[in-house]
């Protein structure tokens, strides 16, 4: 699947999903994770809340230990605050 969010390591949490044979209408949920990998992007301990209106996916809290000094984790906020996510049914 082309295009698809490739993510790695170990997730818990709780996440809450409403929808019928249409798709998603509706998600929120809390996650924690360890050892994420995403792209580029080594996060040591991750904290997150997700919420999706159906087809928009939003980070409103995102709180992790990348191991980089400000400036680099400035630099990689702006390319994560400008990711859009969008859920797709297949």
């Amino acid at each position: 699947m082309s295009g698809a969010l490739h993510l790695g390591g170990s997730i818990s949490g709780s996440v809450s999903v409403e929808g019928n044979s249409d798709g998603i209408s509706r998600m929120s949920g809390q996650v924690q994770g360890d050892r994420i990998r995403y792209e580029s992007f080594n996060f040591d301990a991750v904290t997150a809340s997700i919420v999706c209106d159906g087809s928009r996916v939003t980070i409103p809290y995102l709180n992790g230990n990348l191991g980089f000094s400000q400036s680099q984790v400035m630099a990689i906020w702006k390319i994560i605050s400008s990711l859009s996510i969008y859920m797709v049914r297949s």
